[in-house]
């Protein structure tokens, strides 16, 4: 009973607090390096591309399922991916 009352008091202590802080909105970031990162720009065609046509080679050409195909282009890297794309081409 007594940690029941010690809960309670301790919640009515720290809510106005918690309701105090700021809420965020959104995610900026702040690194001055963030533009030249490139899992950041907003290009990511090349590396659609190069998803896509290996999961078409995976699924279509080898007779993987789709799941199958998904497990084994998630453990790829992307140096890897892309590697393996070009010389489908």
């Amino acid at each position: 009973m007594t940690r029941a009352i010690a809960v309670g008091a301790l919640a009515l202590v720290l809510a106005p607090a918690a309701l105090a802080l700021p809420a965020r909105t959104s995610f900026t970031p702040s690194d001055p390096l963030s533009p030249r990162q490139y899992y950041l720009a907003q290009d990511h065609a090349p590396a659609e591309k190069a998803v896509r046509r290996i999961f078409a080679e995976l699924v279509d050409e080898r007779g993987m399922d789709a799941e199958a195909a998904t497990d084994y282009l998630a453990g790829m890297t992307d140096r890897f991916a892309l590697a393996y794309a070009a010389e489908l081409d």
